[in-house]
């Protein structure tokens, strides 16, 4: 009787590329490079709870501590220079500054770390050894941490850069949707610093105004290079933008009744923008006027920004609308969303999708309105809703820009 005493060639080889298959699809369906971001994610957040944490224990513990100086925006990065000098950071407004602390001190916990507030004055001590950083804690990856201040309040904020970890970003209750932001006001960041998913900064917003009763609002401009204006108003005539520093607007569709019984409302853009310190803007004046400004960075500005088919809008009877759907062609793309009413009494306002609302106009009577901005996280279509409590007569729009 005859035994074989081993495998042959051939099946040893079958048997090979049986287990190289196997590990290409195991690798594919477990993507650990993705595995990782989420783990680097999870750790951000469970960083900036710490430190909300220990500074909500500060608040409470030392009398007259300091939170930091308003309008600096301090940054995890260590650098030789105070205000960040050299790192490549996203341009901010003129009236605010960057901090960051020697690559010694940096991550030091009685206040000449990062995060300049002297942890080690609570009375039973610091709660961590050394300040949280970010994992990967870079300026070419926007991945690092921030903290600001108003004196009274605080923001923290990081860059996600997980798909499962950017709904969580995107609905924080913060103004930026691509990040998590954590603290007792998160509206003070001038400018949303992640990356897009190309590797280049994003579109950013660096500041944003509004008024109502009048056409003409006032704001610092100067970081922008593309602006958007919603003019709200409640007669339909012909409107239009003029702003002082002599920019050209482009109008999109018109969006209301032809009754009077709805709010108007139309979206004007500004791209390779001149800007200024104190930059006023004018709708042409009309009935029940309103008027506010988004001004951004990082939009294209060689040729025109518009995304073709995405100037859309409607008209609703009831306290929600749909303004239109939308698809960026890439990633990193800039969607703009508003909404006007007449005859309305709004108690409270949202809107879904993961788009931020800048600016709300209300008077509680005769007019309403609001816009709100999503740096597109993907290709997908976005018809974000919104959903206005105690009004009607709406009317909605929409666009898109590269």
């Amino acid at each position: 009787m005859n035994h074989r005493g081993g495998f042959t060639l051939i099946e040893l080889l079958v048997v090979i590329a049986i287990i190289a298959v196997l590990a290409v699809v195991v690798v594919l369906t477990l993507n650990p490079a993705q595995l990782l971001a989420e783990s680097r994610d999870a750790n951000r957040i469970s960083d900036l709870s710490t430190l909300s944490s220990a500074i909500g224990i500060y608040q409470t513990d030392v009398a007259g501590g300091s939170l930091g100086t308003s309008s600096i925006v301090y940054a995890d990065l260590s650098s030789a220079s105070s205000t960040c000098g050299g790192l490549g950071l996203v341009a901010i407004p003129s009236n605010y500054t960057y901090a960051c602390s020697p690559v010694a001190s940096y991550r030091s916990t009685n206040g000449s770390g990062w995060a300049p507030l002297d942890f080690q004055n609570i009375s039973s001590g610091s709660p961590f050894g050394t300040l949280p950083v970010d994992p990967v804690n870079q300026t070419s990856s926007g991945l690092y941490y921030t903290y600001m201040t108003n004196g009274a309040n605080y923001e923290l904020t990081a860059s996600m850069e997980s798909q499962k970890y950017a709904s969580t970003a995107a609905n924080d209750g913060g103004q930026y949707a691509n990040l998590y932001e954590k603290g007792t006001m998160t509206t003070l960041l001038p400018v949303d610093y992640s990356m897009a998913p190309t590797g280049a900064p994003s579109i950013a917003l660096v500041s944003h105004g509004s008024n109502l009763g009048t056409p003409t609002v006032t704001t610092d401009t100067l970081g922008a290079d593309f602006l958007v204006v919603g003019c709200y108003y409640y007669a339909p005539t012909s409107t239009f933008v003029t702003d002082s520093s002599g920019n050209t607007w482009h109008a999109l569709t018109t969006y209301g009744s032809g009754t009077n019984t709805y709010g108007w409302i139309q979206l004007f853009y500004a791209y390779n923008a001149l800007t200024g310190a104190s930059d006023t803007f004018n709708c042409s004046p009309q009935v029940y006027e309103g008027i506010s400004v988004d001004a951004f960075s990082g939009v294209a500005s060689t040729s025109d920004p518009f995304e073709s088919g995405s100037d859309q809008g409607g008209i609703s009877t009831t306290g929600s609308i749909v303004p239109g759907t939308v698809t960026p062609s890439q990633a990193g793309n800039l969607l703009i969303a508003a909404y006007a009413s007449a005859g309305s009494a709004e108690t409270a306002l949202t809107i879904n999708d993961g788009f931020a609302v800048t600016d709300v106009l209300h008077d509680g009577n005769d007019m309403d309105g609001a816009i709100a901005y999503l740096i597109a996280p993907g290709t997908s279509a976005y018809g974000p809703l919104w959903t206005i409590t105690g009004d009607s007569n709406l009317a909605g729009a929409i666009a898109a820009f590269k």
